[in-house]
């Protein structure tokens, strides 16, 4: 079956404001066990944004669609998010700017300017993905339309996951 998620779609079934959306707060996880993110945003070569689980008001959510997996992570200061789509099995998956089966896809948005960037080269690991949490890490890059880098660096391990039917 090809794979065929759609991440804006799923972006808007799961962006919420932080008090009804179904994320995790700092240690929360699905097994117990600590759950951990720690991500950081640059742009041209300079810190933008960073999502750690160290803040209270940093949320994460995964959510599992077919054979699909998306998560979600918002800034402690809810301006940034930054929104994951890869295949729901354990696995390295090479980065795309759109949508490509068998690949994964990061879009990192928010800020005063509204703005939305795609990481088009790169790679996310997918260590560990059940129905009820998920764990990787992920190095990428991305130019936005007015020719500023981005780069994306970070992990994830035991975010708590549930299912979309």
């Amino acid at each position: 079956m090809p794979h065929s998620f759609w991440l804006p779609a799923v972006l808007h079934q799961t962006s919420r404001h932080s008090s009804d959306s179904p994320k995790q707060t700092r240690g929360e996880a699905a097994t117990g066990q600590p759950s951990g993110i720690d991500v950081k945003v640059t742009r041209n070569g300079k810190p933008l944004a960073a999502f750690q689980s160290e803040s209270d008001n940093t949320g994460v959510g995964a959510m599992l669609v077919g054979n699909d997996l998306s998560i979600e992570i918002t800034s402690p200061d809810q301006s940034w998010v930054l929104s994951i789509g890869v295949p729901a099995k354990a696995g390295a998956y090479r980065l795309a700017g759109m949508r490509e089966n068998g690949k994964a896809m990061i879009l990192f948005t928010g800020g005063e300017e509204a703005m939305m960037v795609r990481a088009d080269t790169g790679e996310l690991k997918l260590s560990e993905v059940s129905e009820t949490y998920c764990s990787g890490s992920f190095s990428g890059k991305g130019t936005d339309a007015t020719g500023n880098k981005y780069t994306y660096e970070g992990k994830f391990s035991r975010v708590k996951a549930f299912r979309q039917e």
